[in-house]
C-alpha cells in the first residue's frame, strides 16, 4: 500500500501532497531525506531510495523528474511491500499533472 505521494518543485515548494496511511513521523521527514541524500548530491540517476526514521519501519521512495518544469514526483511505500504498480502510477501522475494543471504561457504579460 503506498503511504504518500507528492509533487514539488526542485526548488523545494510543495505543491500537491496525499497520504494514505499514518506514520509515526511527519511525511516532510522522509521528503527532506530524500532531499538532501539525493537531490542535493545530484544522484538523481538512481530513482529509489531507502529511509529508516528513528521510529517506524523502513520506507522506500521511488520518484520521477519532468526536466522540463523542474518537478518531482514521488511515491512513499513500506520497503517490505513488493509494488509492482509505482512506475506506471508515477508516469500516469506525471501526464496527468501536466495535461490538467501547467498551463503554458499561462503568466506571458
Amino acid at each position: 500500500m503506498l503511504d504518500l505521494f507528492a509533487v514539488f518543485t526542485r526548488g523545494g515548494a510543495l505543491l500537491w501532497t496525499l497520504q494514505f496511511a499514518a506514520m509515526r513521523h511527519g511525511p516532510a521527514e522522509a521528503l527532506n531525506a530524500l532531499i538532501r541524500s539525493c537531490l542535493l548530491e545530484e544522484r538523481s540517476g538512481d530513482n529509489t531510495f531507502t529511509y529508516t526514521p528513528k521510529g517506524g519501519s523502513t520506507q522506500a521512495l521511488k520518484w520521477t523528474f519532468h526536466n522540463g518544469l523542474g518537478l518531482v514526483f514521488v511515491a512513499v511505500y513500506q520497503k517490505a511491500l513488493s509494488l509492482m504498480y509505482v512506475d506506471e502510477l508515477l508516469a500516469a501522475a506525471k501526464g496527468e499533472f501536466i495535461a490538467n494543471h501547467y498551463k503554458p504561457n499561462a503568466y506571458e504579460l
